[in-house]
């Protein structure tokens, strides 16, 4: 089973982690911008690969490393979305909105636990726990394709049925999402706190409510 993939960014995806996942709108960032933030990034991580094989760094530091650029990166992509005026706000349509929250909740319980999301008008961010399909394995099993869903086919799942709804719904065509997801396997539970308060407070932090629980397509899991 593939547990580890990489297009534009570092994708870690062990069986029945925790993910913290953000999609945006295809065309929501002009592509000239999202290849600078690439560019710098491959750069920087190139500068630590030539340490790590001159012997100057260490295993662990580069793979530190690795998630330090990981996040640094997300955390300028995230805010080029949230400053975007132009581009694509498909999801300001209070229904399309809906049908992205009913896709994210249609797993909830089959592959995932849903524990938090927040959908803003080009992009959302969501946080699931996939453990719950380690639960269903008979014991001493390890999961394989037939019978464990990875991230990145539950993340085609939401985004290819959301799109293909929204899209019917807005009498458009095409391409609906972003091809490249960010998604970060969450460590521990600390950083997990910290994750479902970024993850409600984007609609705080750009402006939109003073309260995270005044905004209508936020959610926490609170069981």
């Amino acid at each position: 089973m593939q547990t580890y993939y990489e297009r534009y960014l570092p994708h870690i995806t062990p069986p029945g982690g925790i993910f913290f996942v953000t999609s945006s709108l295809k065309d929501s960032i002009p592509i000239q911008k999202i290849q600078v933030l690439k560019e710098q990034k491959a750069q920087l991580i190139q500068q630590y690969q030539s340490a790590l094989e001159q012997g100057r760094i260490t295993n662990n530091a580069y793979y530190e490393q690795l998630i330090t650029q990981h996040k640094l990166h997300f955390k300028r992509y995230d805010e080029l979305l949230d400053a975007a005026k132009g581009g694509q706000h498909h999801l300001k349509n209070t229904n399309a909105s809906h049908i992205l929250a009913e896709k994210f909740k249609q797993y909830d319980g089959q592959y995932y636990h849903l524990l938090a999301y927040t959908i803003m008008s080009n992009h959302f961010h969501l946080l699931i726990d996939t453990s719950i399909q380690l639960d269903n394995l008979p014991k001493g099993t390890q999961p394989n394709n037939k019978d464990y869903t990875p991230l990145s086919k539950i993340m085609q799942f939401i985004k290819g049925g959301s799109a293909y709804q929204i899209n019917k719904l807005l009498n458009k065509k095409g391409t609906f999402w972003q091809h490249e997801s960010y998604d970060h396997l969450v460590r521990d539970e600390q950083e997990q706190s910290r994750i479902i308060q970024y993850i409600l407070n984007n609609p705080v932090k750009a402006k939109i409510v003073e309260k995270w629980q005044d905004y209508p397509f936020s959610f926490v899991k609170t069981e």
